[in-house]
């Protein structure tokens, strides 16, 4: 087992006769993107999800709010549980 298979990388490390490399690179940041986006919208709801959205989209903005979003996403998470247990 070599060192590269322990870990996950995002890059696509080989290329088939249907998919390059670089279709495979752009694939999986398309996926990506409407993987968060989804996940976004089914979080927060569909205005509070598209903000949360473009504000993830920005790096700096998104390194800066990482962890305050992260704790704000597991307070959420815990509130929807209890709902769902109260009822």
């Amino acid at each position: 087992m070599n060192d590269s298979s322990k870990t996950f990388s995002e890059e696509p490390i080989f290329a088939t006769p249907e998919f390059t490399v670089e279709e495979r690179k752009k694939a999986l940041k398309m996926g990506q993107k409407l993987m968060m986006y989804k996940i976004m919208i089914k979080e927060f709801g569909e205005i509070p999800g598209n903000i949360a959205y473009r504000a993830w989209q920005i790096r700096p903005l998104r390194a800066i709010i990482h962890k305050p979003g992260a704790f704000i996403w597991r307070q959420l998470r815990r509130a929807k549980k209890r709902q769902v247990l109260a009822m």
